[in-house]
This record gives structure tokens, sequence and C-alpha cells, in this order.
């Protein structure tokens, strides 16, 4: 079916990009796969997988760490809970303390949630999009959207990732990072690489 006769049927075009290579437009029922230049198609798995490469210390800090935290704040905001009804004083200090002891579980979690956020794996799809996925929260990008990648200011070990929509946190010892980097300045050369 040719562009004209698409438009008067009302098919919807897009664009699917594969590392770079103009590849065919296709209707819009066929987003769900990816249209290779020599027209075979496959399902939009990852290309590549990086994952992050657990050590002790790594464990201590994204997992017994956050988890120590948040454990604490639950366990001394039963303590003031328990102690606001022990105590023999005006109604106004025990309420103080129950409003405390309901706001140090959620501080806690606060604190702690950085750490859960921090992406676990990374993916890279042939379309260009880079996925981000932690514990708690995936981001997905394209690869034309990221500005750059670059120590933050957090702590030594981790980079910032700048795109249009913000920036993502991430660790520096994912398995093949150095391709990972290599791969995305491929595919975006205008990204701006520091420290990796």
């Amino acid at each position: 079916m040719s562009h004209a006769e698409c438009e008067a049927t009302g098919h919807s075009w897009v664009r699917h990009r594969v590392l770079r290579s103009a590849a065919p437009l296709v209707p819009h029922g066929a987003a769900e796969t990816l249209v290779r230049p020599l027209g075979r198609e496959t399902h939009t798995l990852p290309t590549v997988e990086y994952r992050l490469h657990w050590t002790f210390n790594l464990r201590f800090v994204l997992i017994g760490m956050p988890a120590f935290i948040v454990a604490f704040m639950v366990f001394s905001s039963v303590l003031l809970i328990i102690g606001a009804f022990d105590l023999d004083a005006p109604g106004l200090a025990v309420m103080g303390l129950i409003l405390m002891a309901l706001f140090l579980p959620v501080s806690g979690v606060l604190i702690a949630m950085p750490y859960f956020r921090l992406p676990t794996k990374i993916q890279l799809f042939e379309d260009g999009r880079v996925r981000f996925e932690g514990r708690v929260r995936k981001t997905e990008v394209d690869a034309d959207d990221i500005r750059a990648i670059k120590p933050g200011s957090w702590s030594p070990g981790y980079l910032d990732v700048t795109t249009r929509r913000g920036k993502i946190r991430i660790l520096t010892c994912y398995e093949g990072f150095h391709d990972f980097i290599a791969r995305v300045k491929q595919l975006n050369p205008a990204i701006e690489i520091r420290g990796c």
C-alpha cells in the first residue's frame, strides 16, 4: 500500500529509527515492532543489558543501610508511642510525641528512597531507547534526549545522566559499562561524557 493509499483509507504512518539507519515507513498498527532496513521484524527486546555488579559493600550501602534507617525509625516511633501513653503528661505533650512518632517512619523512607531509586539494570534498545530500572522506579528515555553523563555532586562513584526531562543518578559499577557509554555516544555524538 502506498502512502497516498494509506492516507485515503485513514491509516497513520510512523517512522522508526534503528541505530541511526533509515527505516521504512510502516503503518501505525506495527508500532510495537522494530523494522530493519531489510524489512525483517522483531520484538522490541533489549539489544544489550547492563546489570549492576554487586559486591558486599554495595549491598550494604544500597540494601543494608536504607533498611536499617527505616527499621530504626519505625522502632523509635513505636517507643515514642508507648512512652507517650505511659507518661503522666498534658494531652498536648502526648499529641506532640505521637505526631513525632508518625513522622519518623516517613522521614526514614524519604532518607532511604534515593538508594532504592538507583538503577540496578540499564537496558539499551535497537530503536535508541535507554531504560534505567531500579527497585522502585523505571525510567525510559531516548538516546537523543540525553545531554550529558558526568560525575554529580552527590558522592564519588555516582554519575548524573542529564536529559531534557531532568537528571537520573546512576552508579559506575555496571557490567560492561564502558560498552554502554560507547554505544550511547554512537547513537548521540552530542552527549557530553566526563569521568567515565
